[in-house]
């Protein structure tokens, strides 16, 4: 089974697969508060951490200070 089928089997949750063009952070904020009305953000976090993530910017970091509905980051 994919892991999209276990969710569904296991947790009665039915993922979607959805794609968009823009920055991710932005694109992740929208589709959740204005496409799917999201209670919640569940995303993962990469760890880079310190000077790697002040260079690169963290898609967590911008989701969890623009979105709206509560963020959980997941490492």
């Amino acid at each position: 089974d994919s892991l999209a089928e276990r969710a569904q089997k296991e947790y009665g949750i039915k993922p979607e697969l959805k794609w968009q063009i823009g920055h991710p952070a932005k694109v992740i904020v929208d589709v959740a508060e204005k496409t799917v009305g999201a209670d919640l953000i569940v995303m993962g976090s990469r760890g880079l951490g310190g000077f790697k993530e002040l260079l690169l910017g963290s898609v967590s970091h911008a989701v969890v200070n623009h979105a709206r509905v509560p963020v959980l980051i997941v490492r």
